[in-house]
Parts: structure tokens; C-alpha cells; sequence
């Protein structure tokens, strides 16, 4: 009975680890551990914290978009005119 109860309490953790292990980088980290401190200690639901990340991502993947734009030129025929 106590053995259930001891692997029971132990899931979540092992559940928090795998998810760490499987996600957290150097670009990511940061990210992640906002959003555990959000959820924790802000008492925020775990369902605004997601769509709080969801909007975040989309604004950084569009500012991000937009720093790598080169700079687009038209090619087209371009008439001189040399009467003066």
C-alpha cells in the first residue's frame, strides 16, 4: 500500500524530468523555466500559461522572421531617357 503511494508521488517528477530532458536547450531554456515560475509561484493556470506561450512564440518567430528578410529588389527593364 505505501509502496503505491510512494510511485505515485513519484510520477510527476518522473514526468517533469523526461519532459526537461526531451526539451530543454540553450535556446529553450529560458522559456521553460519562465513558464514553471509563472505557474508556480504566480498561481496562473497551467491553460493561461499556454496560451500566454502561444502568443510569445508567435511574436518571436515574427520578429525573427523579419530580421532575416533580405532586402528585395524588383528586376525590371529601366527605360533612360536622354533627351534633355
Amino acid at each position: 500500500q505505501k509502496g503505491l503511494s510512494v510511485a505515485t508521488g513519484l510520477i510527476p517528477a518522473l514526468g517533469f524530468a523526461m519532459l526537461a530532458r526531451l526539451l530543454i536547450n540553450k535556446q529553450v531554456a529560458s522559456y521553460f523555466f519562465l513558464g514553471f515560475a509563472i505557474a508556480s509561484y504566480l498561481e496562473i493556470p497551467v491553460t493561461g500559461v499556454a496560451i500566454f506561450g502561444a502568443i510569445l512564440a508567435v511574436v518571436v518567430v515574427n520578429i525573427m522572421n523579419v530580421r532575416q528578410l533580405p532586402l528585395q529588389t524588383t528586376a525590371g527593364e529601366v527605360e533612360e531617357d536622354e533627351e534633355f
